[in-house]
């Protein structure tokens, strides 16, 4: 859940109300509605978990970790953004699986670039007032989680270049 669209008002770093995740002949769920989207699939038992991730202090505001950071993504690989059922969501019925239509957006393959640049704004300033570097950076190509040197093969250049400004991070 952590991976989840946050829902927000500003369309470049969250999902607003407009933004359609789930489409099926008679509902479209947005991230304002994923506790009923939860109910409607017979996982109710999972809105806790998602109250408790968007009220949790750290995780609500996601506040700025107060250490040098850098943040890497992946840019220009298709990442899901919608989907749409030609059937509808039922309590106790096996979730639809054939789908009539999806999006895709800009991103890693499982995260939209949107969702990695959210934090960017709200913690240019905080740390800069610690002292602590904040490094933002796309990689085109990467894919979610991969700014890993392959130490059985060929890395590629933009994991490679992506594990290297780690280090560099890390060494100051």
């Amino acid at each position: 859940m952590w991976a989840f669209p946050r829902a927000g008002t500003d369309a470049n770093t969250s999902w607003t109300k407009d933004d359609v995740l789930i489409k099926t002949p008679s509902k479209s769920y947005t991230a304002f509605d994923i506790a009923e989207l939860f109910a409607d699939i017979d996982q109710a038992k999972n809105i806790d978990l998602l109250d408790y991730l968007s009220t949790e202090p750290d995780l609500a505001t996601l506040a700025a970790p107060g250490v040098a950071t850098f943040v890497s993504y992946g840019t220009e690989l298709p990442t899901l953004s919608s989907i749409e059922f030609g059937t509808d969501l039922k309590k106790g019925a096996p979730a639809p699986t054939a789908l009539k239509n999806s999006t895709t957006e800009d991103g890693d393959g499982l995260v939209p670039a949107r969702s990695s640049v959210r934090a960017y704004d709200m913690w240019l300033d905080a740390q800069a007032g610690l002292g602590k570097r904040l490094l933002y950076e796309g990689f085109p190509k990467q894919q979610h989680a991969a700014c890993f040197l392959n130490p059985t093969g060929e890395t590629p250049a933009q994991q490679r270049d992506c594990f290297e400004k780690i280090m560099a991070l890390i060494m100051e």
